[in-house]
């Protein structure tokens, strides 16, 4: 690629980082007032509405964060309307997942091949190799839907192989 036009890619990536200001991409009521921050290598980039996809590698994967969310993956789509996320998809090998859903507690982390973020009905849909990691209780398998809001996870393998979970003892009275 030349390095001009490259140059201009990650100057268009931060462009894009500050007109998505209006989401309600996080939980938390401070992650939704925060810049949304955007690294990649290479992009082809919606200013207005419509698909964004942001490019980068293994040892350095595209990345969006915005207060204590962060998507990472070797290519990211994000769709947005009205200057506000709909969804964002991440592929890689793994893509990641991570955010602080209530204050004090730890941060919700996930893993897979494929992980795609919808915004609005704040669902995470995660494909092939899964790993979902909440207050200590792993979930282990080939997919899984997490409802953030109401903390419901619908799992699924294939294969023959099982959903694996670990729940760890309650740290409350013995």
């Amino acid at each position: 690629m030349h390095p001009r036009l490259s140059r201009w890619l990650l100057r268009s990536i931060l462009c894009l980082a500050t007109l998505i200001t209006a989401t309600s991409l996080s939980a938390l009521p401070e992650d939704s007032k925060q810049p949304i921050d955007v690294a990649a290598s290479s992009g082809e980039l919606s200013l207005g509405d419509g698909l964004s996809v942001l490019k980068g590698t293994q040892e350095l994967p595209a990345k969006i964060t915005q207060g204590s969310l962060q998507i990472s993956g070797t290519e990211i789509r994000i769709v947005k309307l009205h200057d506000e996320l709909q969804s964002a998809t991440a592929i890689g090998n793994p893509a990641r997942f991570q955010q602080q859903l209530t204050q004090g507690q730890e941060a919700v982390k996930a893993s897979a091949s494929v992980i795609k973020f919808d915004n609005k009905a704040r669902v995470l849909m995660l494909d092939t190799m899964v790993e979902l990691n909440q207050v200590g209780k792993v979930l282990v398998g080939n997919h899984a839907e997490y409802n953030l809001d109401t903390g419901v996870v619908s799992a699924s393998s294939k294969d023959g192989q099982q959903v694996h979970m670990t729940i760890p003892p309650s740290k409350g009275k013995p």
